[in-house]
């Protein structure tokens, strides 16, 4: 219960300084930037639910997985090219 409640805070606290940093640098609207996270960081709690519930049901758990990591990854993606923008943009004269 306490673990739950702990990830629950650090995706909160995640959520809120991604996208807020996201909105402010690229002039995106703050009531449509709120859903683009949810779409892509609930996808990985969905999958990651999914692996817990699969693995408490004896049930396979590869396509919970796989869901996580996609998800995953399409983060990782859009980080690193907010990452990149903002290094380029610190570094043009």
């Amino acid at each position: 219960m306490i673990s739950g409640a702990l990830t629950a805070g650090f995706a909160l606290l995640a959520f809120r300084l991604s996208f807020a940093a996201l909105a402010v640098e690229h002039g995106v609207e703050s009531d449509v930037v709120w859903m683009f996270a949810v779409l892509v960081d609930g996808g990985a709690v969905v999958g990651t639910v999914g692996v817990v519930m699969a693995r408490r049901s004896g049930c396979s758990a590869w396509p919970y997985w796989a869901t996580v990591v996609a998800f995953a990854a399409v983060s990782l993606a859009f980080k690193i090219a907010h990452a990149t923008v903002r290094r380029s943009a610190s570094l043009s004269p």
